[in-house]
């Protein structure tokens, strides 16, 4: 029970120590790289007195309660300092995530001059909703043992539609 509750503090005597050196780091070192390492091993501290802390309590004693552990709390010392030092970092990585969101998010631009539209020649309607398709839009189920005339009928005639426009029920048709 000791060696638990000394590697306890030990870690949290880590925590100390990484927030220390992050608040040390110079400007110029903090990149998104960076930080998300940093995000990366708080997680991982946190994960580990998180586990620790289930270990003790399920271990505990009455003399045990007495330890400096239970009396000052430092399962309540170490969230607080954890989520001090996530809202910290993650405040520092933000204007990276904003600007590579900007980034990604460019959409292309179509020209409405090379764009061609090719009017479709089937003239075939549904046989559902008497609408013209491009797509297995009333595509239900497949054949199987247990599938109706019906829907054979359906799926032969949503094939067929398909085959006249170039495509199969798996992709495109050579």
């Amino acid at each position: 029970m000791d060696a638990l509750l000394a590697y306890q503090k030990e870690v949290l005597d880590n925590l100390k120590k990484s927030e220390k050196n992050y608040k040390k780091t110079p400007k110029d070192r903090l990149k998104k790289p960076y930080l998300e390492t940093r995000l990366d091993n708080l997680e991982q501290l946190w994960i580990t007195f998180k586990d620790g802390h289930r270990s003790l309590i399920g271990k505990v004693t009455l003399k045990d309660k007495q330890d400096t552990y239970f009396t000052e709390d430092m399962y309540e010392v170490f969230e607080e300092l954890y989520v001090s030092y996530k809202t910290s970092l993650k405040e520092a990585l933000q204007p990276y995530l904003a600007s590579s969101s900007g980034t990604s998010s460019v959409t292309p631009k179509i020209s409405a001059e090379k764009t061609v539209i090719i009017k479709c020649r089937n003239s075939a309607s549904c046989k559902r909703c008497g609408r013209r398709h491009h797509s297995l839009l009333h595509f239900e189920k497949e054949v199987s043992s247990e599938s109706t005339s019906e829907d054979v009928l359906v799926q032969s005639e949503s094939d067929k539609s398909c085959e006249a426009h170039g495509f199969s029920s798996s992709g495109i048709t050579s």
